[in-house]
């Protein structure tokens, strides 16, 4: 069971990844923001990697709680991304995308951290459940630009 959990996680995290990077910046041209600003929420949201993901590892290290700290931070990721659909302006995009990239940024590697444990406590392969997480992004980057 645990193998069909990761995998799934997997698949989903990558498949959101697939539509988020590449039409990111076309949705936030559609809001009304000029590439200036486009630049700033981009810069700022990467920025919110080198803050949070150490910060979230070290949290995660110290509580002993790898298990639960992805649950939290697939939480928080959707909650604040719910914002967006309420967020006009440059101002309020940007607030919702420090705070969506502060839950967001530190998941993969919580993910993978969570997943290498596992499969070596649990005797499986790693790379057969990463795998997944990488084919549902090909095919949904491809499938997303073809429907767009």
């Amino acid at each position: 069971m645990t193998k069909s959990r990761l995998a799934f996680f997997y698949i989903a995290f990558y498949c959101a990844m697939a539509i988020f990077l590449p039409y990111w910046p076309v949705w936030l041209a559609g809001q009304g923001l000029d590439a200036g600003e486009i630049g700033i929420v981009l810069a700022l949201g990467m920025g919110m990697r080198l803050a949070t993901t150490p910060l979230v590892g070290q949290i995660a290290d110290r509580r002993g709680e790898r298990r639960s700290v992805p649950l939290v931070l697939s939480s928080g990721s959707l909650l604040t991304c719910a914002l967006f659909g309420i967020s006009n302006g440059f101002w309020p995009i940007l607030a919702v995308s420090i705070a969506f990239a502060a839950f967001w940024n530190p998941l993969a590697p919580m993910s993978e951290t969570l997943t290498v444990a596992v499969s070596r406590a649990e005797g499986f392969e790693y790379g057969r459940i990463r795998l997944w997480g990488s084919i549902s992004f090909i095919v949904v980057a491809v499938g997303a630009g073809r429907l767009l």
